[in-house]
């Protein structure tokens, strides 16, 4: 019981009015920052259009990442975000606008308003997700996975660590550098080589500068109070943001022509695959729009002006880029999506069998059943069995935004037909029969008495939510008995 005053005598107020205050106090401060959002963008736009938009979007990059380096990660969720958000902003506008700014003066104060701003415009996105998430309640697992994905669409663009994402990469776009190179005019694998080759430029760039401010700040008097303190600190953090990050290149493709020594029209066509000009995105309006941004991190300014400000984070849409550049190809966009699915199992094999060695794991074992159904990697050995499924689909932008129908085709996809393929595996080496063939035709021999088989799915994209609820699609024939673990391949594979 709380105690609580009124009219001058001592009361007890029941736990459910405090909790039924507390939630009113929520909603009301939810409904406030709904309110609160097209006045946020405004103040946005006008900070950015006093300045420099451009600069001013390259800079908070550096500062973001200033942070990121320094912070934890739970306390950073949806920083880049909001940054490729404002970016996106600038493409929106039209372009002789934004460039009748670049190269303005301006003070660095806007840097910190505009940084501040997009803190706000998060907070308040957030909260009015969660008021979102409150009127529709969740009835069951499928819009709780809706609603995860809503919050992944506006704040999380992390997909692993570059040391898992890359060889992933490589795995799937290596295999189609000939046929790539012949219908775009340049290789996919190469988009990864120029982030990779471009953001050490950068990175040196930005160290040079950061060496640079320390040898001044080490020069300035001992300040005495703490507001001159901090006065100096914001100044050296705005001078290292600013002259650390990345310019506007007259060439792009020249300077990766130079690093990489690849031909100029490679990199010509390129970098105009990876390029988002300004002013081609006037309907992004909220931080839940698609931003073309986030695949094609390139601004394009006017020919042949560009800038590239954090080719680092490139990695985590690298695969979803390389999907949309051949999408109007349509014989390169099938050999495209077969050897994701071709990737996907050899990287699962090749990562267990770092584990469990050759001789145990399996790819692409068959058993009679009608239909000669195989399975993607099976390990089997005295202590284990392990019954792997891989689902190497693409999870397409209307499933990320959580288009209820798309999610529900995607759930069947990745969710029920797995299920169902290992729950008739497992049932199959559960009757005893055992005949099992390899890719070749060999009849497999397997050890005797093996133990209860475990159900795994691997996802080539990283779909947290339905690892966390495994909704069903209403196609879910059957499933494992014991359970299932559902991971996404970065987290599986040998360099993690």
């Amino acid at each position: 019981m709380t105690p609580v005053v009124d009219g001058g005598l001592r009361r007890f107020r029941r736990p459910g009015d405090v909790q039924g205050a507390g939630l009113r106090a929520a909603r009301d401060q939810m409904h406030k920052a709904e309110q609160q959002l097209p006045r946020l963008l405004e103040e946005i736009s006008q900070t950015a259009l006093a300045a420099d938009p451009v600069m001013l979007y390259s800079s908070l990059h550096v500062l973001d990442a200033m942070r990121r380096s320094s912070q934890p990660g739970h306390v950073m969720l949806g920083s880049d975000a909001m940054v490729e958000f404002y970016g996106g902003l600038v493409t929106a506008v039209p372009a002789d606008r934004v460039l009748q700014r670049l190269g303005a003066d301006f003070h660095p104060q806007a840097l910190f308003d505009l940084d501040r701003l997009l803190r706000e415009y998060a907070r308040a996105e957030s909260l009015a997700h969660q008021a979102k998430v409150l009127r529709e309640g969740a009835a069951d697992k499928q819009t709780s996975v809706l609603h995860m994905l809503q919050m992944e669409q506006r704040f999380d663009r992390m997909q692993g660590y570059p040391a898992q994402l890359r060889p992933i990469f490589e795995e799937i776009t290596a295999p189609l550098a000939d046929a790539s190179r012949a219908v775009l005019g340049f290789a996919l694998h190469q988009a990864l080589e120029a982030a990779a080759v471009y953001h050490a430029r950068q990175t040196a760039r930005l160290g040079e500068v950061m060496t640079e401010f320390e040898n001044a700040s080490a020069l300035l008097a001992p300040s005495a109070g703490r507001e001159q303190r901090v006065q100096v600190a914001a100044t050296l953090t705005a001078g290292v943001a600013t002259f650390g990050a990345s310019p506007v290149e007259d060439d792009l493709p020249g300077v990766l022509t130079t690093e990489l020594n690849a031909p100029h029209e490679e990199m010509t066509r390129l970098v105009a695959a990876l390029t988002t000009p300004l002013g081609s995105q006037p309907a992004l309006k909220t931080l839940g729009d698609t931003n073309s941004l986030r695949r094609r991190p390139v601004i394009g300014l006017d020919t042949p002006r560009s800038l590239w400000a954090r080719p680092g984070d490139f990695i985590h849409e690298a695969l979803d880029w390389a999907a949309d550049a051949c999408r109007d190809h349509s014989d390169l966009l099938k050999s495209f999506d077969k050897q994701r699915q071709n990737g996907c199992e050899e990287l699962v094999r090749r990562s267990l069998a770092a584990v469990f060695g050759e001789t145990y794991v399996h790819h692409g074992a068959t058993y009679p059943d009608p239909g000669n159904p195989d399975v993607d990697v099976l390990v089997a050995m005295p202590g284990a069995v392990i019954v792997v499924e891989a689902k190497g689909g693409r999870f397409t932008d209307p499933a990320r935004r959580a288009a209820p129908d798309r999610v529900n085709k995607k759930t069947r996809e990745f969710v029920d037909k797995a299920l169902a393929q290992n729950a008739r595996t497992i049932a199959y080496l559960d009757s005893g029969k055992g005949t099992l063939r390899s890719r070749n035709k060999k009849r497999l021999v397997l050890p005797d008495h093996l133990p209860a088989a475990v159900s795994v799915i691997v996802t080539l994209e990283r779909v947290d939510p339905f690892a966390t609820h495994l909704p069903d699609g209403g196609k879910r024939s059957a499933e494992p008995k014991d359970g299932t673990w559902l991971v996404t391949l970065p987290v599986r594979t040998p360099a993690s």
